[in-house]
C-alpha cells in the first residue's frame, strides 16, 4: 500500500523564476524523494509563439540535472516525479527570457535631415525594432558646452520637436535599452542652426548715394558680418534698374 506522491523540487544550480537574461542557457536541477521512485521527466516549453513542449527528458534517478542552450524567446519549464504506482508530483513553472541581441534604433521620417538650418527648431525621431518590451529609448541633443537636453519614452517610437532654439551647433543621437539591459546608440547627426539673416554694410567711398561723378569708375566697399559666413555680391545695375554686372 502507497498513498503518498513522490517528493519533488528545484536545486542549485536552477534558473530563476521570471528571469530576463542575455546568456542562451536554461539551467535545470531537480531531487526527487520515493521509495518506490520510478522516474523523473524536466518539460521545456517555448511561448513564442505559443506554449509549445520543445523537450521533455526522462530519468530513473533522485537526481536530474539538464542545462539547454536555446535561441532568444520566453521559455517555462517544470518536473514531474513518478513513482510505481503512477502517483506523480510536480513543481511549480518557472518562467524565464532570453534576449542577447541589442534592440535597433535608427532615425525615421520627420526628422531633420538638413546639416544647416535656418529656422529655429530642429525635429527628431527614433524607433527601434525591439521585439521584447523596451525599458527606456532616451533622444539626447547636444549644444558646444555639452548636453543640452535629454528626453525619455518608454516605448519603440519617440519624436520630439526641439523649437525656439538658439543659433548655434547641436548635435543629436539616441540610445535604446531593452529589459535585458541590452542596450545600443545610434548615428549621430549634427546641425548648424543659423536663423539669422547676415548684416552687411556700405563703408564711406568717394562715391556717394545717388550722386553725380565726373569720373568714369565707381569705387564700392562693402562689408559683411555673420558667423556663418560664406560670400558677399554686389551687383551693378543702370539707373533703369536692368543689371549691368555682378562680383
Amino acid at each position: 500500500l502507497d498513498t503518498i506522491a513522490c517528493n519533488i523540487d528545484y536545486g542549485m544550480p536552477t534558473t530563476a523564476n521570471n528571469t530576463n537574461t542575455t546568456s542562451p542557457y536554461i539551467n535545470v536541477s531537480i531531487t526527487a524523494s520515493d521509495i518506490r521512485l520510478e522516474n523523473i521527466s524536466i518539460a521545456l516549453y517555448n511561448l513564442t509563439p505559443s506554449n509549445n513542449e520543445i523537450n521533455n527528458s526522462v530519468r530513473t534517478a533522485t537526481n536530474f540535472s539538464i542545462n539547454w542552450t536555446l535561441a532568444e524567446g520566453n521559455y517555462e519549464f517544470n518536473a514531474t516525479c513518478f513513482d510505481t504506482f503512477e502517483q506523480r508530483n510536480s513543481t511549480v513553472t518557472r518562467r524565464s527570457a532570453i534576449d542577447f541581441t541589442a534592440p535597433s534604433i535608427n532615425f525615421t521620417i520627420f526628422s531633420t535631415e538638413t546639416e544647416n538650418i535656418t529656422n529655429n527648431f530642429i525635429s527628431v525621431n527614433f524607433t527601434s525594432n525591439e521585439t521584447f518590451s523596451i525599458r527606456y529609448l532616451n533622444i539626447s541633443l547636444y549644444n558646444a558646452s555639452g548636453q543640452f537636453s535629454i528626453v525619455r519614452c518608454n516605448e519603440r517610437l519617440c519624436f520630439i520637436n526641439f523649437t525656439d532654439m538658439q543659433d548655434n551647433n547641436y548635435t543629436a543621437n539616441g540610445t535604446v535599452a531593452d529589459n535585458h539591459n541590452n542596450i545600443n546608440r545610434s548615428q549621430s547627426r549634427t546641425f548648424t542652426l543659423d536663423s539669422t539673416i547676415p548684416n552687411v554694410i556700405f563703408q564711406d567711398t568717394e562715391t556717394t548715394d545717388a550722386g553725380n561723378q565726373t569720373f568714369t569708375h565707381i569705387n564700392v566697399t562693402a562689408v559683411a558680418n555673420d558667423v556663418h559666413f560664406n560670400n558677399l555680391t554686389i551687383n551693378f545695375y543702370y539707373s533703369n534698374g536692368s543689371f549691368l554686372n555682378s562680383t
